[in-house]
């Protein structure tokens, strides 16, 4: 309901930053909510104190598409159980947690796939997703940095368990952890393409190369 009247209001958020504070509960989007050039916010903060998920009605279709033109988001505090998709423009996730969200027939990136953009994630987590390749999270162009969240218990079909990289650049910091992710070729991570690197400090306990 929020969103929708957010696009009738849309005069008074000409130029101007939109922030929604979701309702406790599960919120069912019936397509996917597509930002770009047309959507006339400044910005966007989707916000929840952490009891709010979000999902789209069609299993494996993206919540969330940044597309052409679309204005800086931010995410903070949401559960989310499909994927969210970057092509261009600028997201920052903090505190968010995606569960169980795609399944055999999401290609690349259950979670989160970026094809273009910036993306920042912090303080997060990827539970139990999969997709073909990049069970949690695909980066196929743009750049991704992630930290201080753990990518567990996610399965890719191909290739790419936690994480795959085919383009762009992905940057995993400050103790992020992929453990006890699956796939046939790369069950943490598989790289096709692009760069990944890992900023020190590791997550205790865990060498650099054992958490790839």
């Amino acid at each position: 309901d929020r969103f929708e009247q957010s696009r009738v209001n849309v005069g008074f958020f000409d130029n101007r930053p939109l922030e929604i504070t979701l309702e406790p509960g599960r919120h069912v989007l019936p397509a996917p909510l597509v930002l770009n050039a047309s959507t006339i916010m400044s910005e966007i903060w989707l916000r929840s104190d952490g009891n709010a998920s979000l999902e789209a009605a069609i299993p494996g279709a993206p919540a969330l598409v940044l597309a052409d033109g679309a204005p800086p988001v931010h995410l903070h505090g949401l559960t989310l159980h499909s994927p969210v998709h970057v092509e261009t423009g600028e997201l920052r996730v903090t505190n968010c947690s995606w569960r169980g969200a795609g399944g055999p027939g999401v290609d690349e990136g259950s979670g989160l796939l970026v094809r273009g953009g910036v993306v920042a994630v912090d303080g997060s987590s990827f539970d139990g997703c999969r997709a073909k390749r990049g069970g949690a999270v695909a980066v196929v162009g743009g750049s991704l940095e992630v930290t201080r969240t753990t990518l567990t218990g996610n399965i890719a079909d191909d290739r790419g368990g936690g994480l795959f990289v085919a383009g762009g650049t992905a940057v995993l910091a400050d103790g992020t952890l992929l453990e006890g992710n699956a796939a046939p070729a790369g069950a943490a991570v598989q790289l096709d393409g692009g760069a990944l690197s890992y900023a020190l400090p590791t997550p205790l306990g865990h060498w650099v190369a054992s958490a790839f």
